[in-house]
């Protein structure tokens, strides 16, 4: 993990030092971690560098609710970095909120506070990684998470991914996107269709509607099978 602490007390900023490293030696999780006791001027060293950032609420110059506004335009909807606050002082806690944290940590409750935060950042960070799908658009290629896919449809001798915003193009067969998908959760639907068991919101007698609203034919080959599939993806993913 790759985790920045910004805190102007410098022997506070030594107990979250230990503790963090303590924390990530217990758990066998690796650990690059840097300090920074002053907030001006890091902004982008803190977007391009890390993971997860720590941030304490109350700091002179710029806090952290300012910083973490700064963090967030640039951030845009992508989740890395994780932003986190420290904070002893409870009334700015609803300031800070608008800032859409992923979490709080009390100064009073450190020692429970941050282990259970780190353990469940590392794993969704785990997650986010081996859950990452390749499409190649012309000569470049996009990383996006599996589960932001919709549905993929065929035109001609391209494939298209649809996702909550945009639309990526692939030189590609649907053959060859069932195999890779099968383990995502994507099921075929139809030879031009192949969907995200996730966003599936009802299969009817004769089409697939999405959680997007978009509506997609089931093929006559597929009617038997794709009920079955669904709902024992269903009952698997809500054990």
């Amino acid at each position: 993990m790759e985790i920045a602490v910004v805190d102007d007390d410098k022997d506070f900023m030594e107990r979250i030092k230990t503790l963090i490293q303590q924390i990530c030696f217990k758990n066998n999780i690796q650990l690059n971690m840097d300090v920074f006791f002053e907030s001006k001027n890091i902004v982008k060293k803190l977007y391009n560098s890390y993971q997860v950032i720590f941030l304490d609420i109350d700091m002179p110059e710029i806090n952290g609710i300012e910083l973490a506004e700064k963090l967030n335009i640039l951030k845009g909807r992508e989740e890395i970095p994780i932003i986190v606050f420290i904070t002893g002082k409870d009334h700015l806690v609803f300031d800070a909120l608008q800032q859409f944290p992923y979490s709080f940590i009390r100064k009073s409750h450190m020692d429970e506070e941050f282990e259970k935060c780190i353990i469940k950042i590392y794993h969704k960070l785990k997650y986010e990684k081996t859950n990452k799908y390749s499409i190649k658009v012309g000569r470049n290629t996009v990383l996006v998470n599996a589960n932001d896919i919709i549905c993929l449809e065929k035109e001609n001798n391209y494939v298209k991914f649809y996702t909550d915003e945009n639309v990526y193009k692939e030189r590609t067969n649907m053959d060859v996107k069932e195999g890779e998908l099968r383990d995502k959760n994507f099921i075929r639907v139809h030879l031009g269709y192949l969907v995200n068991m996730i966003h599936i919101a009802e299969i009817t007698k004769n089409t697939v509607i999405l959680d997007n609203g978009k509506v997609i034919p089931l093929g006559r080959k597929y009617k038997s099978t794709v009920p079955n599939l669904y709902f024992e993806w269903m009952v698997k993913h809500n054990a």
